[in-house]
C-alpha cells in the first residue's frame, strides 16, 4: 500500500485513549408494536444436566428460542424467551404458556399440563402462526445472581428487596438511552455498570381472534 499520496493532519482521525474508543452499536431490535409470528425453534427449558428447569419447582417452562416475523415485515428473532406454565393468581389460573397456545388457536382446550404442551407442539407442526407484541428489553443477570447469592439464594430473598433487585432488567424501548438526536439506541448499561445488548421479547399474546393492528413501520 503506497501512502505518500495521504493528505498531512486530519488530526481529529487521531485515537489517544483505546479504552475511549465508541464501538459501533448492535442492531436494533424491531420496533415496539404488533407483529404476527411463526416460531422456529423451541423447546422445554432444561439445565446443564438435561434436567428440567420447572418455575417454582413444578412448572415446566418453554424456551422460544427462535421464531421469524411474517408480517407486516419478514425478519427471524432470536428471543431464547422463557414461558412459564405456572398459574397466574391475578388471572384465574390462565398460564403465559396457554396464552401462547391460545394466540395460535383460541379454541384449542387441554386437560393437563403434558396436554398443554402437547398441543402446541401440533400447532407449531402445522406452521401456524400468531399475533403478539414485541418491545426491547436487556438483562443483567450476574448481577441479579450475585445479589441473590449475597441474601441466602433466590428462595430466601426478603419481599422488600424485590425492588432493589428490580434494576437487573430494562424492559421496554421507551426506557432505553437516546442519542444526541432523540434515537433509542439498542444497549443499556446495567447496575454491573456493563453494557448489554437490547433484544427483542414477548410482552403480550393475542387471541387467535382478535383483531390486530400491525405496528406500523
Amino acid at each position: 500500500m503506497d501512502l505518500t499520496s495521504l493528505p498531512e493532519g486530519l488530526e481529529e482521525l487521531a485515537l489517544v485513549d483505546a479504552d475511549g474508543y465508541q464501538e459501533e452499536l448492535p442492531p436494533a431490535p424491531p420496533k415496539p408494536g404488533n407483529y404476527r409470528l411463526e416460531i422456529v425453534e423451541c423447546d422445554l427449558a432444561k439445565d446443564d444436566a438435561d434436567n428440567l428447569r420447572l418455575d417454582q419447582g413444578k412448572y415446566p417452562q418453554l424456551v422460544l428460542a427462535k421464531v421469524r416475523i411474517v408480517e407486516p415485515i419478514e425478519r427471524d428473532l432470536f428471543l431464547f424467551q422463557r414461558i412459564s406454565s405456572r398459574p397466574l393468581k391475578n388471572r384465574g389460573g390462565a398460564s403465559r404458556m396457554a396464552d401462547l397456545v391460545r394466540a395460535h388457536d383460541r379454541d384449542a382446550t387441554w386437560s393437563d399440563g403434558r396436554e398443554l404442551f402437547s398441543r402446541l407442539n401440533e400447532l407449531v407442526s402445522e406452521g401456524k402462526s400468531f399475533w403478539a407484541f414485541l418491545d426491547w428489553e436487556a438483562k443483567d443477570s450476574g448481577w441479579l445472581q450475585n445479589e441473590a447469592a449475597k441474601l441466602g439464594g433466590f428462595d430466601k430473598i426478603p419481599v422488600e428487596e424485590w425492588e432493589r433487585l428490580g434494576a437487573w432488567k430494562c424492559v421496554g424501548q421507551k426506557n432505553f438511552p437516546v442519542d444526541d438526536r432523540g434515537r433509542h439506541m439498542p444497549v443499556w448499561k446495567g447496575p454491573s455498570q456493563d453494557q448489554f445488548e437490547a433484544r427483542a421479547t414477548i410482552r403480550k399474546f393475542y387471541p387467535s381472534d382478535a383483531v390486530v393492528n400491525p405496528v406500523k413501520l
